[in-house]
């Protein structure tokens, strides 16, 4: 009976048949779900040849080695998390068609009792952490296709403004060559100025050099105007004092010679002069001199008739 119910419950559930010595102390654990439910049900079925620990210690390696691996994977992106998905999909389809077959197997529960109701309680707490696992999946897709969508709009943003920064250097490249022409052209055109302006200072220094050279010498002929002007005023004053000096050497009585002496002064000159006349009974007179006046003498001579 016990063999009959035990093909009957594997056929139903749709997996190979694995055989556990009575003597076994413990279940393996491996990460194939379906594996681990059909272990349970035949044991189960085979003549509760497990204790109800070792059911529970199955149970909790189904929760560990299925619950813990997908909230450790909760962080993964893309194609792994859709893969986890699916792959949490089916076990969870199979772990509510295995708590249908549970629940058909009501006639154990005189054999098992509380036990087995607490492990379908168990199985049904796994399930609903599973599907609490399977939105908060669904909730970090969300959020990972949201953040893809800001990664997408983010690139756009960047490509947009290396494109105007692109555009801003070719601008500042452009612009940097105009002004490095504008310097050109005024550095030429300083250039030129200050050559101008060293020509021109030049020329207006060469000519004011000729003018200084003229106003030497204009001060030079203006000073010898001067000077000679100075010695002819004091030639003339000479001449005029002695001229002085010679007028007044007095005349002779008729019939007489006179010899004498005279002495002028004229603009600060000194002049002294020697002469001599003659009056003839016949009514001629005759009379000459010298005037000495520094290193110029004046001379004078001259004659007269008297009508008596």
């Amino acid at each position: 009976m016990r063999s009959v119910s035990k093909v009957l419950i594997l056929s139903i559930i749709g997996v190979p048949f694995i055989s556990i010595a009575a003597d076994e102390g413990a279940l393996p654990v491996t990460n194939d779900l379906s594996t681990d439910i059909a272990t349970i049900v035949n044991n189960i079925v085979g003549g509760l040849k497990v204790t109800p620990e070792v059911i529970s210690a199955s149970i909790t390696g189904i929760a560990n080695n299925v619950i813990q691996p997908i909230n450790a994977n909760l962080g993964a992106a893309g194609a792994a998390i859709q893969q986890n998905h699916e792959g949490l999909s089916a076990a969870n389809t199979e772990i509510a068609a295995a708590k249908g077959r549970l629940d058909r197997q009501q006639q154990f529960d005189q054999v098992t009792g509380v036990t087995l109701e607490a492990n379908r309680q168990r199985l049904a707490a796994h399930q609903a952490e599973i599907a609490a696992a399977n939105a908060n999946l669904g909730a970090a897709g969300a959020a990972i296709q949201q953040n893809h969508e800001g990664l997408s709009a983010a690139n756009t943003e960047i490509a947009a403004a290396k494109g105007r920064l692109d555009r801003q250097q070719q601008f500042d490249q452009i612009t940097g060559v105009t002004l490095e022409v504008h310097r050109q052209q005024l550095e030429e055109l300083n250039n030129t100025v200050n050559t101008s302006n060293a020509k021109v200072v030049q020329n207006l220094s060469g000519r004011m050099d000729y003018l200084q050279e003229w106003q030497g010498m204009a001060n030079n002929r203006i000073n010898d105007l001067e000077r000679v002007t100075a010695e002819n005023r004091k030639v003339s004053s000479r001449g005029i004092a002695g001229v002085a000096a010679m007028a007044n050497i007095p005349t002779p009585m008729d019939g007489g010679l006179s010899l004498g002496i005279g002495y002028g002064y004229y603009d600060n000159q000194n002049a002294f002069a020697v002469g001599a006349s003659k009056y003839f009974e016949t009514g001629v007179a005759i009379k000459g001199g010298v005037s000495l006046t520094g290193k110029y003498a004046v001379v004078g001579a001259g004659a007269s008739f008297s009508f008596k």
